[in-house]
């Protein structure tokens, strides 16, 4: 009877709960319940997102907080801020309760580079807050004519970056190797963690995609070849795709694949794949790697790996093995992370795959994979803090090594929150001088050599037959560099030791080497000059070459020796040059591209792939190839050699016969090419006949400083005073500022360090305002070694700086002349604009807004087929410029001249309302009937196209492109500053805009057929002769005169990418 009481007080307990309860308790869900917007979020730099806080109570204040607002901020409102890469987490305080969102921060997609850009009428130039893509030239692909962007008068905050130039060959390898550092060795101990197991391939490599580069035929599955073991996805800043592995002894290279289908060949153990290669979108791909040996492959060794469509790295799990994850045999040395409020909790997966997974540009390269939930990973040199990453790589400075050559212990360890996990780890050998670690430094020997190969006596170096000698040794110098020598490198060495008369002098890396006067020691005479390669500790035979040494620094009185071996390499050479070469100068001048230069077919080499060509206009054709391995091609038209040794890239060149024509490529190692990669074109009209270059005339080329040696690491900046006394050292002012590597807005001090912009450096002050304190004379540094710098503008002026302004870290208030008031507005000064990429230079000086007073400016740089030693700027004084204008242009624009300028068109009488407000309009009006009744033809780098007016709208069709493609009616202000009309639609409607925009302002609109023949630019009665008179009183004609002056390369943009010295003559 109790028992049936105790039940039955249950069943009435539970009956009386169900009745107390609301009503409406099946209703609620999420929609009523209090939450945030997103759980997680990704952002790139510089982007913001609204968070909020959905179905929040009445009355009840919110409080954001990010919990690292390096990596994130928040505002009061739940605006959120990406600022660097990494993780954060925002919480937002409801009452009570906290609700979080996991933000994940990536680096921005594009390198920002600058042209010259109409700010003067901004008054906040945030040059960290556009990021505009890179345009790749690829095949069949839109290429949009880089333009000057143009400021409005009422847009008073951005200087906007411009795209890059639209020479990048398609699959170009995106390129970030440090250059101070020296190659090194790879590592001796496999990581302590097993290898993802290898599987035989389960799809056979097939033919590979047509975009892809041809190799040689992949052979059968050798199982006996070792398999790559470690690969991992080894992501680093500008390499999205990047995958690494443990390099297998004797492989002769390593095919790739993507889901079983092949898609490159790799001499090095790492590949940086194309996002073209993800076919399927971004989805869950299968990558592979296997070992190639003569015409046989290894089994196939894959990882998972999730592609997310364009971010720089997937959001998804981090790769693991198709079979296995590798697996811990023993845990990584557990030595704990000695980090102060880290404490080690064995629950954080430890790293796994570690690999050192560089190469000579790269030589202290580690990766590993990456895993999900993790902040970020603490490096550890034998169990020593050195650095915290946020990717699955980590690129260290040599400074690491602190006992010099020997065995370290590299680790890595995952952080989460305050806690890591214990360190996984390898063993590495760093050898320091670039000599292996094993066996002592090279002494001086006394062994003279009596053949063009003998064998060196260094002690500790034996000499091994079996390493091949280098070959092709020869004088390479000229006045600048007299002790230059150069020779082919020789494939699978470790570095190369050089001899005078037989006795060792020094050891380089790279396939050349400045000798110093000092080796000659026997003074004036004949000298025997040898190098020999370096393997291990052993060395190949030396190879020699008879040098005459004059006493004084001058060039042989002796033909350049010449290299006596004959035997040509058979294997592909590698291409990058490790820059570690000695810093006290570099190849700058070296002779000009010589068409006699007689190359030998050597079939082991890989051929080009992806060449493409099309007619560019009547006469031309345009050439575009893939960047393969080896970035060093011949180009031939019709059997005639036209390029000697350049990178992949587009080109335009004329045929000088109508009708078929074979175009053709080889890849180019030291004297020996591939076979060709030929293809035939139809092209309609006869070109102009090339010839040598124009060059500058020695009396106006600025001149390097003695006293500023040449580096392999920066490109110097070169400032000379040549205002023949008008002002002095003291009064001749510059100023640099731009985004550093991490695209933060920072000024260039005259030690070339990039100090980060704050508002705390505005310490001058001017009529009542303080400007920053960033500027120097050239009394103070007239040079400085620039390192990377993007988006950058350097001012120059007499008499007192220019005056800028840091509002915040992100922008600064620059000079702005249609202010009268401006405190800068009566000062004379010009600017330069540009990017600094490592040794790669791309800018241009400028007459876009004005000209004030003339300037030529030299960039300079080494390159084994020819070199790069380029001019441009401005010829006479300044009074005879501002004279010759005066007399030389039409009335109409002589009103453009003020005491202090002369000053472009729309930025006087030709704007809106003025004057000349109307100069254009008939010509607009003449071109826009000529071409309602007939077609507009013309061919560029983007198609070719045929267009007719329809209204107030031309319409665009592209050759093999359906799509039609409108074009408004310009007027004069939007022709002479490429904006309104000129500057609108998407990519290939711009790129239009730009052939056009160029045609009206050089007076050839109505007749495409000299749309590309400079000689007949500005001979029409309307045309913008400002821009015109600056091309005529210019070197070699080049000026940017508007901002599509580029069209046809007709300005002043200078870019090489081994760049050594950028010489600039201030000239009045």
């Amino acid at each position: 009877m109790n028992k049936m009481k105790r039940i039955l007080t249950i069943v009435l307990t539970l009956a009386l709960i169900v009745t107390m309860m609301p009503m409406n308790l099946t209703n609620v869900n999420a929609k009523s319940t209090t939450r945030l917007s997103s759980k997680k979020i990704v952002l790139q730099v510089g982007k913001t997102k609204k968070l909020k806080v959905k179905n929040k109570p009445a009355g009840v204040k919110v409080v954001w907080k990010s919990s690292k607002k390096k990596v994130a901020t928040v505002s009061k409102k739940g605006k959120v801020k990406a600022k660097k890469p990494g993780k954060t987490t925002i919480t937002a305080k409801v009452g009570k309760k906290k609700y979080k969102c996991k933000v994940i921060v990536k680096r921005k997609n594009s390198i920002k580079v600058t042209k010259p850009s109409d700010n003067n009428n901004s008054v906040i130039n945030q040059v960290t807050t556009k990021s505009e893509p890179s345009q790749i030239v690829t095949t069949k692909a839109e290429v949009k004519t880089t333009k000057t962007e143009t400021t409005k008068k009422n847009d008073s905050t951005t200087v906007k970056p411009t795209v890059a130039p639209t020479t990048v060959a398609p699959t170009a390898k995106p390129t970030v190797a440090p250059t101070t550092v020296a190659p090194t060795l790879k590592p001796t101990v496999k990581p302590t963690t097993v290898a993802p197991t290898t599987v035989a391939p389960t799809l056979k490599p097939t033919a590979k995609p047509t975009t892809v580069a041809p190799t040689t035929a992949n052979g059968n599955v050798d199982e006996s070849i070792q398999a790559p073991v470690g690969l991992v996805h080894a992501p680093g800043e500008g390499l999205p795709y990047h995958f690494a592995w443990a390099a297998v002894d004797g492989a002769d290279g390593y095919n790739v694949y993507i889901d079983g289908v092949y898609v490159t060949k790799v001499t090095e153990n790492v590949a940086d794949l194309d996002a073209s290669m993800f076919t399927k979108g971004a989805v869950e791909y299968t990558v592979g790697v296997a070992t190639v040996k003569e015409n046989k492959t290894s089994a196939i060794t894959s990882i998972k790996y999730t592609y997310d469509g364009g971010v720089q790295a997937t959001t998804t799990v981090a790769p693991v093995t198709t079979t296995v994850a590798p697996v811990a045999t023993t845990v990584a040395p557990v030595t704990t992370p000695s980090v102060p409020g880290q404490d080690v909790d064995e629950s954080i997966k430890a790293p796994e795959g570690l690999v050192w997974a560089g190469n000579a540009n790269l030589p202290y390269y580690f990766a590993w994979a990456k895993a999900d939930g993790i902040d970020s990973y603490n490096v550890y040199v034998d169990g020593t803090l050195v650095a915290n990453v946020v990717d699955g790589s980590v690129n260290l400075n040599e400074s690491v090594f602190t006992k010099g050559s020997g065995e370290y212990a590299i680790g890595i360890a995952a952080v989460k929150g305050n806690k890591t996990s214990v360190i996984t780890s390898i063993k590495y050998t760093y050898a320091g001088s670039g000599q292996p670690a094993t066996t002592k430094a090279p002494e001086p020997s006394t062994a003279k050599p009596t053949d063009v190969t003998v064998a060196p006596t260094a002690p500790g170096q034996d000499v091994d037959e079996s390493i091949k000698a280098p070959e092709g040794l020869v004088w390479a110098g000229n006045t600048n560099l007299p002790y230059y020598f150069a020779w082919a490198p020789v494939v699978d060495v470790d570095s190369y030791n050089v001899y005078v008369d037989g006795a060792y002098v020094t050891n380089v890396s790279g396939n050349s080497v400045n000798l110093e006067k000092s080796v000659f020691t026997k003074g004036s005479g004949e000298y025997t000059v040898g190098v020999a390669a370096v393997k291990g500790n052993k060395v190949s035979n030396i190879t020699s070459v008879k040098y005459t040494y004059t006493g004084d620094g001058a060039i042989t009185t002796t033909k350049a020796p010449e290299a006596q071996p004959t035997a040509a390499p058979t294997t592909v050479a590698p291409t990058a040059k490790p820059t570690v070469a000695p810093t006290t100068a570099k190849p700058t001048t070296k002779p000009k591209e010589t068409t006699t230069i007689a190359f030998t077919t050597d079939s082991s080499i890989e051929k080009p792939f992806g060449l493409d060509v099309s007619q560019a206009s009547v006469g031309y054709v345009n050439i575009v190839w893939g960047r393969g391995s080896i970035d060093c091609y011949n180009v031939y038209v019709d059997g005639e050699r036209r390029r000697t040794g350049i990178s992949a890239q587009a080109l335009r060149l004329p045929v000088y016969t109508e009708g078929t024509h074979t175009i053709a490529i080889t890849t180019v190692v030291g004297k020996r090419e591939s076979e060709r990669l030929e293809t035939q074109i139809q092209i309609t009209g006869i070109g102009e006949k090339e010839t040598e270059p124009e060059t500058c005339p020695e009396e106006l080329k600025p001149q390097l400083k003695e006293n500023v040696p040449l580096r392999d690491d920066r490109i110097a900046i070169e400032l000379n005073n040549k205002t023949n006394g008008k002002y002095s050292d003291s009064e001749i002012y510059w100023c640099i500022v731009g985004n550093n590597e991490n695209n933060q807005l920072c000024y260039m001090d005259k030690g070339g360090n990039m100090i980060p912009a704050s508002e705390s450096l505005n310490t001058v002050e001017v009529n009542g305002t303080k400007y920053a304190n960033i500027y120097h004379t050239l009394a103070e540094s007239d040079h400085v070694y620039a390192p990377t710098i993007r988006s950058g503008r350097m001012y120059l002026s007499y008499g007192k700086p220019v005056y800028v302004k840091f509002v915040g870290s992100t922008g600064y208030a620059g000079p702005d002349l249609n202010n009268p008031g401006d405190v800068n507005a009566n000062t004379l000064f010009e600017f330069a604009e540009f990017t600094i990429e490592g040794k790669h230079y791309w800018g241009n000086t400028t007459r876009v807004d004005y000209f004030c007073f003339p300037m030529i400016t030299r960039l300079i740089g080494g390159s084994l087929y020819g070199g790069y030693d380029n001019v441009v700027g401005d010829v006479g004084t300044r009074d005879e410029i501002f004279n010759a204008f005066k007399n030389e242009v039409p009335n109409e624009y002589k009103s453009l001249v003020r005491d202090d300028r002369i000053i472009a068109p729309c930025k006087s009488t030709f704007n809106v309302g003025k004057t000349n407000g109307n100069y254009f309009d008939n010509y607009i009006n003449e071109f826009w009937n000529k071409y309602a009744n007939e077609d507009l033809r013309f061919s560029s780098e983007s198609g070719s196209f045929v267009g007719r007016v329809v209204g107030n709208q031309m319409r665009f069709t592209r050759e093999g492109d359906s799509t039609v493609y409108y074009v408004d009616k310009p007027n004069t202000q939007e022709v002479l500053e490429g904006k309104g009309a000129f500057d609108r639609g998407n990519g290939v409607e711009k790129a239009i805009e730009a052939q056009l925009c160029a045609a009206f302002n050089r007076g050839v609109a109505t007749e495409p057929d000299k749309w590309y023949t400079p000689s007949k630019y500005y001979k029409n009665s309307v045309a913008n002769f400002y821009a015109g008179f600056f091309h005529e009183h210019s070197v070699l004609g080049k000026a940017y005169g508007f901002c599509y002056d580029d069209v046809n390369d007709q300005s002043t943009l200078l870019q090489y990418d081994k760049a050594d010295a950028l010489v600039i003559d201030l000239k009045w």
